[in-house]
């Protein structure tokens, strides 16, 4: 028996035909596309349970403000911004003092202006009619009269709006926690512009047309799987 010939392997057997290369590299082509696909839907849900968990929080601390104060934080009422009726819609229920109301806020008579209770911002009485407001509703003069004190929101829920006609007001707005189709510009910490950066919640407790009359309507749109999407208090 030839020992050698028997072991010595068949070189068209150690090697691939062209047609098992391509048969490989179709599968591998097809299970690329699973996993982009997979990470995509994930990252699409992730941004929907982010949104919904924070709509459900603000849902949740805006009720327990009517229930301490006997009213539901007030909106913006203003009618006078410029753009179309859309756009001046889109304003009116993104510019609100919702942020300040949340947080509660003292009163300094002598510089007239209000501090959160945390001490982290504060705004000038007159700088509040950019958001349709003159006072904050939730604020008295002393820490321990202020009606309603029971969220204090982190670093991440807020920006400060960048106001280009008025650099020197610093006003606060709650922003949503992903991208939205319509951004509005923030500053940093030295006051520099940051464009885009705002996707701000909209919230209506006055309007007409309101999904909730007896209540108020709280909403983000924002992007996820390349389209607009509009997660509200009044949607399942």
């Amino acid at each position: 028996m030839n020992i050698d010939r028997q072991n010595k392997k068949d070189p068209k057997r150690a090697a691939f035909t062209l047609i098992e290369l391509l048969l490989v590299i179709t599968i591998i082509g097809v299970l690329s596309g699973l996993v982009v696909g997979m990470a995509g839907f994930a990252s699409r849900k992730m941004r929907d349970v982010r949104v919904n968990a924070e709509l459900q929080n603000l849902v949740a601390a805006i009720e327990n403000y009517k229930l301490q104060t006997g009213f539901y934080p007030p909106d913006n009422p203003r009618t006078d911004y410029t753009g179309t009726a859309a756009e001046k819609e889109w304003t009116r229920t993104t510019h609100h003092t919702l942020f300040y109301e949340l947080s509660g806020a003292t009163f300094d008579g002598v510089t007239k202006s209000f501090q959160t209770l945390n001490e982290s911002e504060a705004v000038a009485a007159l700088d509040l009619e950019t958001l349709g407001a003159s006072t904050i509703a939730n604020s008295a003069r002393e820490r321990n009269r202020v009606p309603f004190r029971s969220i204090t929101f982190k670093a991440s829920q807020y920006k400060e709006i960048c106001l280009p006609n008025k650099p020197e007001v610093d006003l606060e707005l709650l922003v949503v926690p992903v991208p939205g189709p319509k951004m509005l510009d923030s500053v940093n910490e030295t006051h520099q512009k940051i464009p885009k950066s705002i996707n701000p919640w909209h919230y209506d407790a006055s309007s007409t047309n309101r999904h909730n009359p007896n209540g108020f309507d709280l909403w983000a749109e924002y992007i996820a799987g390349g389209k607009t999407n509009i997660v509200g208090n009044w949607k399942d």
